[in-house]
Order: C-alpha cells, then sequence, then structure tokens
C-alpha cells in the first residue's frame, strides 16, 4: 500500500518515473534491507551518527556491536530492527538506494513532505507502513457500520493475497446514484441484505480478471467478466463464513454481469476507488431494502 501511495507521490514530485516505480515494485523478490536504511527510516538512528561510526554498509553483526558500544542502541533494540529487513515499503526504499534513484539521506525529508502534503498523522503513516488493513480502511473509507468495516477488511486483505500486493484504497464517498460502464455484482440475502460490485470503464477490470487465475484476456469481455465475478464470489464467501462465526447468517445469489453501461440506484450507495495493477475500479456497496 504505501509503497504506491509514497511511489505516486516521488512521481508527482519526479524524483523517479512511473516505469522506475513499476519496475521497483516488480523486482523487490530477494532484496534485503539493510541496517542503516532501516534505522533511518524507523528515525532510531541519523546518517550523521552512522557515518562518524563508520559503520554504513556493515554487516549486522557489526552494526549492533559498534551502535551499543556507543550507546546509541540496546542490542534489544538493533535486534527490533532485524525485523524489518523484510518489510515490503523498507525493501523498495533499500531498492532505489541502491540503484542510485534516491540517496539515504533524503527518504525521511520526502516522507515527512508526503505526510504533510496528504494530511496523514504519524500514527497513520506508521500504519501503512506496516501494511495495517484496518488502519487503510479507517483513512480511506470511514464509516460507522461495522459489517460494511468487516467487509472491506476482507476485500482488501483478499486483493493484497490474490491480485496485487500493493492494492490502495482511494477516498470513498455515499451517493445516490452510480453509474458503472461494466460491472459484476452479487446480491447477498438473510441476515444482512446488500449488493456489492466490482465496476470500471474501459479495460480497467482487467486488474482483476488477469490476476485471479493467471489467465490473460485483451479485453473486458464475458469470458474476464466471469473471472471477475469468481473473484467477487471467492471475497463474498470468505466475508459469510467469518460472518458465521458470530451467528450472523447470508447467502449469496450468483454473481452477474453486465458489459454494457448501467445505473445504479439507491439511497445508500457507498462508492470505494480501488488502485491495483496499475487500474482504477470501484467497489460499490449498494444496501437493499
Amino acid at each position: 500500500m504505501l509503497n504506491r501511495l509514497f511511489g505516486n507521490y516521488l512521481v508527482s514530485m519526479k524524483k523517479l518515473t512511473q516505469v522506475q516505480l513499476d519496475t521497483a515494485l516488480s523486482e523487490l523478490s530477494g532484496v534485503t534491507a539493510r541496517m542503516e536504511v532501516i534505522a533511518v527510516i524507523k528515525r532510531k538512528l541519523t546518517l550523521q551518527q552512522m557515518m562518524e561510526l563508520g559503520i554504513l554498509g556493515s554487516s549486522e553483526a557489526d552494526f549492533t556491536k559498534r551502535v551499543v558500544e556507543a550507546g546509541l542502541l540496546t542490542e534489544d533494540s538493533c535486534e527490533k530492527l532485524m525485523t524489518y529487513q523484510s518489510n515490503r515499503f523498507i525493501v523498495m526504499m533499500q531498492y532505489l538506494v541502491d540503484k542510485g534513484i534516491l540517496e539515504l539521506s533524503q527518504i525521511c525529508d520526502l516522507l515527512d513532505a508526503f505526510r504533510v502534503a496528504n494530511d496523514y498523522t504519524e500514527v497513520q503513516l506508521d500504519a501503512f507502513l506496516h501494511e495495517d488493513i484496518e488502519q487503510m480502511v479507517q483513512t480511506f473509507a470511514p464509516c460507522s457500520d461495522i459489517r460494511i468495516k468487516e467487509l472491506l477488511h476482507t476485500m482488501v486483505q483478499t486483493f493484497k493475497r490474490l491480485i496485487d500486493r500493493d492494492v490502495y484504497l482511494e477516498q470513498a464517498y455515499t451517493t445516490d446514484c452510480f453509474v458503472a460502464e461494466k460491472c459484476v455484482v452479487q446480491e447477498m440475502i438473510g441476515t444482512l441484505h446488500f449488493k456489492l460490485y466490482f465496476a470500471a470503464g474501459g479495460n480497467d477490470l482487467l486488474a482483476i480478471a488477469n490476476y485471479f487465475t493467471k489467465a490473460h484476456y485483451n479485453a473486458v469481455d464475458e469470458d474476464a467478466l466471469d473471472n471477475v465475478g469468481e473473484f467477487l464470489n471467492c471475497i463474498s464467501g470468505l466475508y459469510a463464513t467469518n460472518l458465521s462465526y458470530n451467528d450472523v447468517g447470508i447467502d449469496m445469489n450468483i454473481p452477474e454481469y453486465y458489459a454494457e453501461p448501467m445505473t445504479i440506484h439507491s439511497d445508500k450507495i457507498y462508492v470505494i476507488p480501488i488502485r491495483a495493477n496499475g487500474c482504477r475500479l470501484y467497489a460499490v456497496y449498494e444496501a437493499c431494502r
């Protein structure tokens, strides 16, 4: 999540190109963050302190020995820093530093500017770094209805696992009318009664169709929409199972799809924009009477 959010900010500030960002996200496998990069991003040590100790690029053992001897960190603190070696955001920063795209000295200032520009709190930014799905939903799709929150949590978690690890949300909104250019929809009935749609313009639903079952479609045709419907059914099934643990029973109708524009009218429509695999799509929640 933070990789794309911060990455998009860096692109807008011309600190890297869109191609560099996309390439970085595709090449993070096998990259391990070094201690100095972790220490700077977690704001445990400054670059100047580490330069004075001469520990830039040193091994974990030497890094720990030198900072503990200098009284800058404890061994426990160093062990905690090591747990971030595979953190996806810090790994991406390591990649950008290794490629000479960013300087380590720039990262914290850029993160601060990014946080201020988007009016995020430090708590939110730290939650994004830890890929806290609950905080992401609360930030971009605040809702008083606990059941909708649970649905969105299940949806984002499933996107991350099956579609795009770096999926993120944009600010949700309510409306009484939504025009879906192409969409799939599934109705849930029982204790709760609602419809959940995935909608998008152009070929943006390929962000799901081309990743869910590893099939490849050139356009959003009936087969691609059927694939999106299977993914929607997967989310609904997981959600229904989670609800059953709290004695809330719902059944799922078979997903339907529409290759032509359709208009959704209701006095309670909740629209959640989603960014995945370079595309924008919309999850649309329609409460039914």
